[in-house]
């Protein structure tokens, strides 16, 4: 994740009900529990607050969530710190539903090692476990050392943490 400064001022500007009010650090954004506000602030200017805003999506969970989660992973033009975030938020919703887009996104050589990392979580929280484990298998011959040792771990465990 992107190192931010741990007191940063963030003006959120009627985001999360603080109505032309400055929010004083992320713990107010994380503090947000309105979905409509939260898919709101994913198409804020800032990354950070788009990156915060799906992670606090994910601890909402639910349908609607995951649906604009799928939307922000499958984003080329996001950054990729956002779109790992996106990965994430659905590993914790762990819907079923969102299986066949991360197995498709895991099979793209293309995709920064900090997605495929989030990938692999995310598809042992959403997957049946073999099918899991045969998109986590192509990965595991990854050519970032990372992404090849924990996709080799989790098939090790077979996804169990």
């Amino acid at each position: 994740m992107l190192a931010r400064p741990a007191h940063m001022l963030v003006c959120l500007l009627g985001a999360c009900g603080l109505l032309a009010a400055c929010a004083t650090s992320l713990r107010e954004l994380r503090a947000c529990g309105d979905q409509a506000e939260l898919a709101e602030l994913l198409r804020d200017e800032r990354s950070w607050v788009r990156e915060e805003a799906a992670l606090r999506l994910g601890e909402l969970g639910g349908e609607a969530p995951a649906r604009l989660l799928e939307s922000i992973l499958q984003d080329e033009r996001e950054r990729w710190y956002v779109r790992a975030a996106a990965a994430r938020a659905l590993s914790r919703i762990g819907d079923a539903r969102s299986f066949g887009l991360l197995s498709g996104l895991a099979a793209r050589p293309e995709l920064e090692p900090e997605i495929k990392i989030a990938l692999i979580e995310a598809l042992c929280a959403c997957g049946p476990e073999q099918e899991a484990l045969q998109s986590i298998a192509a990965l595991a011959g990854d050519q970032d050392l990372l992404v090849a040792a924990l996709a080799s771990s989790r098939m090790r465990v077979r996804c169990a943490e």
